[in-house]
């Protein structure tokens, strides 16, 4: 996913998790504030916004890329004609996780399924494993199925990177996020309009509390 976003001016959405799965008010859209994704020169890659009820994901020059529009317990993701393209499903009771389905299917494409000890996996539609984010010190650690590093995400103070597998940093924030948020837009191979959806979908539904820096929205806001 990496290369798609910084190819096409475009970074990714990070940002807070908040909300519950049991549906609290469902039809209220966390995200509140302006999010900026920098590229390692400083210049802007990306803003997300808000507007009403729906989020902007546009990208450094303030064209507009996607827009994610909240359904209950669902979020539909509309390109950049209005056209919808597919949607995320908020997690259920019976166990089921974050589900990512493409329009005009019923099975989900990708799940990220949040875990205990405050890992995620992501699996695909044929229940195998594509990702596991590793929960650390500094944030978490991305493996793929094979158990190799594709990328990590490290909090410090105000400040949040994400880095490629060699350790190189690709883009930065200084706006408060969750480092569960950014690790699920770390997993580079996944369709941009996907791993954004699965972003706001954090925001909105809390998959628990993140045992890491600056681990949750209270933390974060300073509340």
């Amino acid at each position: 996913m990496k290369k798609e976003l910084l190819g096409s001016g475009a970074a990714v959405l990070l940002a807070l998790a908040v909300g519950c799965a049991n549906g609290s008010a469902q039809n209220v859209l966390r995200l509140q504030n302006d999010i900026v994704f920098e590229a390692v020169d400083g210049q802007a890659v990306l803003r997300i916004t808000r507007d009403g009820e729906d989020v902007r994901v546009l990208d450094g020059a303030g064209v507009e890329l996607l827009r994610l529009v909240l359904e209950g317990d669902r979020i539909a993701i509309l390109n950049a004609g209005g056209s919808r393209i597919g949607e995320v499903r908020a997690p259920s009771l019976d166990g089921a996780g974050y589900r990512v389905v493409a329009d005009g299917e019923s099975a989900p494409v990708f799940e990220l399924r949040p875990e205990p000890d405050g890992d995620f996996k992501v699996i695909d539609r044929g229940r195998a494993t594509v990702y596991q984010a590793k929960l650390r010190d500094y944030g978490f650690k991305i493996v793929d199925g094979d158990g190799e590093v594709r990328s990590r995400v490290r909090s410090k103070g105000t400040k949040t990177s994400l880095r490629d597998r060699s350790g190189v940093t690709f883009m930065t924030t200084r706006d408060a996020l969750s480092t569960a948020s950014a690790a699920a837009l770390a997993l580079e191979d996944l369709r941009f309009a996907y791993a954004v959806a699965l972003s706001v979908a954090l925001v909105q539904w809390e998959p628990g509390a993140e045992r890491s820096p600056r681990s949750s929205t209270a933390d974060a806001l300073g509340r």
